[in-house]
């Protein structure tokens, strides 16, 4: 019975079973077929079987309002076009689970690599963006690199999906392959980048992050790779490593205020990590040679000042600066270092003078000066050159009126004069002296 109602019952029939769910129903195809049909609907030609297949959707929408999502023939053999069909069709549904399932079913009739390659590629984009499956689309791009192992395209998806999914070891395997497929030069920076990010950050491994940024600084100098060594470097508690790359930087330093800060970070290691006193006082200087005001520097040379071992180091570095500066008061510190320091008497003597000077002169103390040039003659007492320290004692003790000092410095050092005729002028002078300026008769 094909009048309208009864067709009417049995297409609310057919609704009342899909709403149920306990029938499916599947695209059959648009015909049915005859005994004296050659061949079934869907062993023709492409265009054929799409038209079939996109006439049934289209009834099956407009009249029982079901979106048919599976196939199977009628009384009909397949063939290849029947895949190709079936393809158009769920992809203009976007009916991507039905898609893949086709796709999947045609690889087994591909036999060209490349075409299996394409469809592979198709069912792992759909598995990716569409079905939201990373872990199948994995699966089907190393598929694709069992059959093209070097292409791009499914390595770029890997290393996509292993981020996604925290697969870093993964990660590190696609990110290599990459490189062994022949990176240009400024690829193959930014991936062993990468890989070194990848241990440091992600597999916590600092190891093996620090040989692979050596192995990017065995291609030349770069910047970035040593910041990362060096930060590696004082985390892992690697202070001589730290020093040698923090050195490497150093040379590439070219903004002089980065290379002192540079070098003074170097010094800071050796100070206070590898414990090298006199190696990190030789990087203060480097750094007040570039700066001479830099505060870092000069405040840890300062307080080294005071010990043994480094002072006389120490005080040879910033006298220079102090004396630039007129800072007479610490200038003289220093110099009282390298003299008690000295080895050599004609050194201490230099010295000594050298500290009269700034004295009388810088800080306008001539007691100060007088008690220096002192030192200084009794010092060189039995060399000729000491007329010259009795010159500026004189000088000094008539500007000063410091009569009794001098009396009390020429008795002590007169019997130990060199040159017998300024000695015997010293015996004199102090007769003369305590005469004349003491008032001293006996």
């Amino acid at each position: 019975d094909w009048s309208l109602a009864n067709l009417k019952n049995q297409f609310d029939w057919i609704k009342d079973l899909h709403r149920k769910g306990t029938v499916e129903f599947w695209n059959h195809g648009y015909r049915q077929r005859k005994a004296e049909d050659k061949t079934g609907e869907f062993e023709g030609p492409l265009d054929e079987q799409k038209a079939a297949l996109e006439k049934t959707q289209r009834l099956a929408r407009q009249k029982l309002g079901i979106e048919l999502r599976a196939f199977g023939p009628h009384w009909s053999w397949t063939n290849r076009d029947t895949a190709r069909a079936l393809e158009s069709l769920h992809a203009a549904r976007e009916n991507h689970g039905e898609l893949v399932r086709v796709l999947s079913l045609q690889l087994s009739l591909l036999e060209d690599p490349g075409r299996k390659v394409d469809n592979l590629r198709r069912i792992g984009e759909i598995r990716e963006a569409h079905l939201d499956k990373p872990d199948e689309a994995i699966t089907t791009y190393l598929e694709i690199l069992d059959l093209a192992p070097g292409d791009l395209d499914s390595m770029l998806a890997l290393e996509r999906l292993y981020e996604r999914t925290e697969r870093w070891e993964d990660l590190v395997g696609i990110l290599r392959r990459r490189i062994e497929a022949g990176a240009a030069p400024d690829e193959w920076r930014s991936i062993s980048f990468k890989i070194a990010e990848t241990f440091r950050d992600r597999l916590e491994n600092p190891d093996e992050a620090v040989f692979t940024y050596l192995t990017i600084l065995e291609k030349g100098p770069d910047t970035e790779a040593l910041l990362a060594l060096t930060d590696l470097y004082d985390k892992t508690g690697a202070d001589r490593d730290l020093v040698d790359a923090l050195g490497r930087l150093r040379d590439l330093a070219g903004d002089p205020a980065d290379k002192a800060a540079i070098i003074f970070r170097m010094g800071e290691v050796e100070r206070e990590r590898t414990k090298s006193l006199d190696a990190a006082v030789e990087r203060y200087r480097e750094v007040l040679e570039i700066d001479a005001s830099h505060a870092g520097a000069r405040g840890i040379l300062e307080k080294l000042a005071g010990e043994e071992d480094v002072r006389l180091v120490v005080a040879r570095i910033l006298a220079p600066l102090y004396e630039k500066e007129s800072n007479y008061g610490r200038l003289l510190d220093m110099i009282d270092v390298e003299i008690a320091e000295s080895q050599s008497p004609q050194d201490r003597d230099r010295m000594l003078r050298k500290a009269a000077e700034v004295a009388e002169i810088g800080m306008s103390d001539p007691d100060r000066a007088f008690a220096y040039y002192a030192r200084a003659l009794k010092l060189i007492a039995d060399n000729p050159e000491s007329a010259s320290v009795v010159h500026d004692l004189e000088r000094i003790a008539a500007e000063s009126k410091a009569w009794a000092a001098l009396v009390d410095l020429y008795s002590q050092v007169a019997p130990d004069v060199y040159d017998q005729s300024l000695q015997l002028s010293l015996f004199l002078r102090v007769a003369d002296l305590e005469l004349t300026e003491l008032g001293r008769l006996d």
